[in-house]
């Protein structure tokens, strides 16, 4: 293999990108999921040193894979045909009799389940399962060898554990009242201010409406002004004719 692995990978994604991009889900294209099962994989060659692994919702494009690859001898291209994940537990002190590497989680970057193509070193992978096979034997032999010491430990470990527990269990139920609490006057202040926010508003137009009126009353003041100066000029020469006939009136007596 010439090519650095990042580059082949990276190489693989753009090829598969420039073709038929792959479904959401595999259910939608059911006679190419059958035509994947049903077909045999073909024998390994002994020369092989990666393994590209198709995921089984890109199984469309398996030929396409392998026509990528189909020159190169150091490379082998299967399908993913696995229907769940691996088994996963939490690692508790007791004698293991499955296999080490079946608990162990697979590295992202070869996991089918997050990338449709895989690239696989096979040296590399029997280095790792011999690596996660070495921890679990000294796992195992480090339990059978326990001491009561040991024993006691892990006796006051899950008495503790218990303890927490119960502790957790009593102030769980205060924690989500205070929550509860405190979300109902988080909705109360939210109320409060909606309204609080309202009533400026009315405050405001009531406001502008005052100062219309003040206004209005203030132009009514000067209308009523103008009316008042322009009856005095008309009631004064009425005034003046009114007293001469008076006058006359007199003087003719």
């Amino acid at each position: 293999m010439m090519e650095p692995l990042a580059r082949l990978v990276a190489r693989i994604v753009a090829r598969l990108a420039g073709g038929h991009p792959a479904p959401a889900r595999l259910a939608h294209r059911p006679h190419q999921h059958a035509a994947s099962r049903a077909a045999p994989e073909p024998a390994r060659p002994p020369t092989v040193r990666y393994l590209v692994i198709v995921s089984a919702r890109a199984a469309h494009q398996l030929p396409q894979v392998r026509a990528l690859f189909r020159a190169d001898p150091d490379v082998h291209v299967l399908l993913d045909r696995r229907r769940g994940e691996r088994r996963r537990s939490p690692v508790i002190p007791r004698i293991e009799r499955r296999r080490a590497e079946r608990r162990q989680p697979p590295d992202y970057w070869q996991d089918p389940k997050y990338h449709p193509v895989v690239l696989v070193p096979i040296g590399a992978a029997r280095a790792a399962a011999e690596a996660r096979r070495a921890p679990a034997q000294r796992t195992t032999e480090a339990v059978m060898s326990q001491s009561p010491t040991t024993t006691e430990g892990w006796e006051r470990l899950r008495s503790w554990a218990d303890e927490g527990v119960q502790i957790l269990g009593r102030a769980l139920p205060a924690l989500l009242a205070e929550r509860d609490a405190l979300r109902r006057r988080n909705d109360e202040t939210e109320r409060l201010r909606a309204e609080n926010e309202r009533l400026h508003a009315e405050l405001a137009d009531l406001s502008r409406r005052h100062q219309a009126t003040l206004a209005a009353q203030a132009e009514i003041v000067r209308g009523l002004g103008a009316f008042m100066a322009s009856l005095t000029q008309v009631v004064e020469p009425m005034r003046d004719l009114a007293e001469r006939i008076q006058r006359r009136s007199a003087d003719g007596r």
